[in-house]
């Protein structure tokens, strides 16, 4: 996505996080703000004092990640073995910044990365237990499929003329026969079974190791 489309015309920096916590949360006005690195792709992130971390959506595809993650995540901790960021409060816009913001409880660790786990069969065991217990969440009034999430879990024919358009690009370089079939199979199926929820991406950036071998949590913004 091109940088103007990203950010709010605007630098998301610990100086905007500061102006933000000074004029809508007085009483930490006096904590530190730092810089999160890696700071995060859909939100840039900032630790707030020793107990707290600052989100703010780096482009207007993700602000309604922000209700989704208030009303939903408090709701799925307590099911959860292992911790996940809880918000603490939810800033609005201000000092420039056009959209919705949010504060959680800091979650200690650092993502995760091979070369800092030292047991790689303790620590999948660990990560196995907490997805295991997140599908097993009841998610029947969960939310649906939607922008909030990119329509992850959702009918594929919200992505037909994104991947038409993909098919025709690679032109000789792929079987498009072939490759069109196995599309208009996937566009047609449709999921029969109980609604359920899961996280939109597993990946090592968004996992957190505590002590270097065990799963410590993660984040589930795009929990659906």
């Amino acid at each position: 996505m091109p940088p103007d489309e990203r950010t709010p015309g605007m630098p998301i920096d610990a100086a905007l996080v500061r102006r933000l916590i000074a004029a809508q949360f007085p009483k930490w006005a006096d904590l530190p703000v730092e810089t999160v690195e890696p700071g995060g792709w859909d939100n840039r992130t900032f630790r707030l004092g020793d107990s707290m971390s600052v989100r703010l959506p780096s482009a207007a595809a993700y602000v309604a990640q922000v209700e989704k993650e208030h009303r939903w995540l408090p709701r799925l901790a307590p099911h959860l073995p292992l911790p996940i960021p809880v918000p603490l409060a939810k800033g609005a816009p201000g000092e420039g910044y056009p959209w919705p913001w949010s504060v959680y409880r800091w979650l200690g660790g650092r993502p995760a990365a091979g070369g800092l786990i030292a047991d790689l069969t303790e620590f999948a065991r660990s990560l196995a237990g907490f997805l295991v217990a997140l599908y097993r969440i009841d998610a029947a009034d969960g939310p649906p499929a939607g922008q909030h999430n990119f329509h992850r879990g959702g009918r594929l024919s919200v992505y037909d003329a994104e991947t038409r358009a993909a098919l025709s690009a690679l032109g000789g370089r792929i079987d498009k026969a072939a490759a069109e079939a196995v599309w208009a199979t996937a566009r047609a199926s449709r999921w029969e079974g109980a609604p359920g929820g899961g996280p939109g991406g597993v990946a090592g950036g968004h996992l957190v190791g505590g002590d270097g071998e065990r799963f410590a949590g993660g984040g589930l913004g795009r929990w659906a």
